[in-house]
């Protein structure tokens, strides 16, 4: 019975708005390296998609399976499950394979990024603003 009490007092603690962990909202506008700005205005890909810090925390136990991470990624013509990419020096992004187009993209902490498509190829270029 002590156990439980422990457990539930734990459960409590951890569950509580101030330990919560954040869910990070994140919108990028990303463009190709162009010389007009009508084609550069053709070529803009807006996404959007959020990261649950959650999935990151460490495994309850031990022997617990290792947890896949998802997210879902929104652009204006399409919508596609992805694996987000968090790494100790802030660097923030997503890779996935979507209707065979292997999608890859990586935020450094000041806010620029890059996305790679293959195929069609390409990279594309721009700025993300984090949310929490």
């Amino acid at each position: 019975m002590r156990d439980l009490a422990a457990f539930i007092a734990a459960a409590c603690v951890c569950a509580s708005p101030g330990n919560a962990f954040p869910i990070e909202r994140i919108e990028c506008r990303l463009s190709a390296t162009c010389q007009g700005l009508q084609e550069c205005a053709a070529g803009t890909v807006q996404l959007r998609f959020a990261i649950d810090m959650a999935q990151f925390s460490p495994a309850v136990g031990a022997g617990d399976p290792p947890r896949r991470k998802t997210t879902r990624v929104e652009t204006a013509d399409q919508a596609f499950a992805a694996e987000p990419i968090v790494m100790s020096d802030g660097l923030r992004g997503f890779w996935a394979e979507a209707d065979g187009v292997d999608h890859l993209l990586t935020i450094k902490p000041d806010g620029t990024a890059a996305y790679t498509r293959i195929p069609p190829g390409g990279k594309l270029t721009g700025r993300c603003s984090v949310r929490q």
